[in-house]
């Protein structure tokens, strides 16, 4: 059984701990940032449950928590890998996050920038992906 609230909340939090987080898009959020801000917006992209043993067994919850670091038109792209460096700091591997309740624990296996690229607007845009797995009790 996917439990991606608690999954997401755990990975929200983490995210939040960044020192210095420009303005900050969650799912279902709008945001409108300034031509002279930066800002990221996140997304949990989860992998289909796998049930990994027979019986009554935890299931197995895995997938990417995508964070868009996007930075102001014009400006170099050093500040943005700044940021880009300090989320990796954030999730790296081995990273254990778990909930209030210690009934859920987020593990992290890596995290990593993908290639940049101009959006839109003309902003560069860096992807960063944080792949995690959780087991979850059914």
């Amino acid at each position: 059984m996917a439990n991606y609230v608690e999954i997401q909340a755990l990975l929200n939090g983490r995210l939040g701990e960044v020192t210095s987080l420009p303005l900050w898009s969650r799912e279902n959020s709008y945001i409108e940032p300034s031509e002279d801000e930066m800002y990221v917006k996140s997304y949990l992209v989860p992998n289909s449950s796998e049930n990994r043993y027979l019986g009554d067994s935890p299931t197995y919850e895995s997938g990417v928590f995508a964070i868009n670091v996007a930075g102001v038109r014009g400006r170099s792209w050093g500040y943005i890998y700044e940021l880009v460096d300090k989320i990796i700091e954030k999730f790296k591997k081995n990273t254990r996050l778990v909930d209030s309740s210690e009934s859920l624990t987020v593990n992290m296996k890596k995290a990593y920038p993908l290639s940049g690229f101009h959006d839109d607007t003309g902003r560069f845009l860096v992807p960063v992906h944080c792949e995690y797995f959780a087991f979850v009790s059914n």
